[in-house]
């Protein structure tokens, strides 16, 4: 009876310890991206240049004034320094009248100090002309637990 005691007692004292080795190793995978805000933006659009500042920047503002998110990794993720481009093989313009048109879209995160600036360019080349709009903005690194679903309202949450 002693001796199942003395057992029983190692074993409670023992476990959390092997749990915690077992654990040392481990590690959770974590979502890596980016939150932007655009603050300006301008653009050439039909030999017409316009230019505008955002006076808001949140993620219900009037495009393109807005927050949004951008991934940090994966094929399509974007790392400080590394310029990311893409072809769109029919982008749209509103405002324009070219009709939809393949476009380049380039966008880099760059490190200035202590604060990450966005940029993004879209370009877009026609038979008459080349219409191009760039995007100018701030971001922040983030990171959550892969396994949480991301909220964005008013700022960056996580829950579960």
């Amino acid at each position: 009876m002693k001796t199942r005691h003395i057992i029983l007692t190692a074993l409670i004292f023992a476990f959390p310890n092997l749990l915690l080795a077992e654990n040392k190793g481990a590690t959770n995978p974590v979502h890596k991206y980016w939150t932007c805000a655009i603050s300006s933006y301008h653009s050439f659009v039909d030999r017409k240049y316009q230019e505008t500042q955002c006076s808001a920047n949140t993620e219900y503002s009037e495009p393109p004034c807005r927050e949004f998110v951008v991934e940090y990794e994966g094929t399509e993720g974007i790392r400080p320094g590394v310029p990311f481009e893409q072809t769109i093989p029919s982008f749209p313009d509103q405002k324009s009248t070219m009709a939809a048109q393949p476009a380049t879209t380039r966008i880099e995160i760059n490190k200035k100090k202590d604060q990450y600036f966005y940029i993004q360019t879209v370009e877009q080349t026609g038979i008459s002309a080349t219409n191009k709009w760039v995007y100018n903005g701030k971001c922040n690194y983030n990171e959550a637990p892969a396994k949480e679903k991301i909220y964005m309202d008013f700022g960056l949450k996580t829950a579960r």
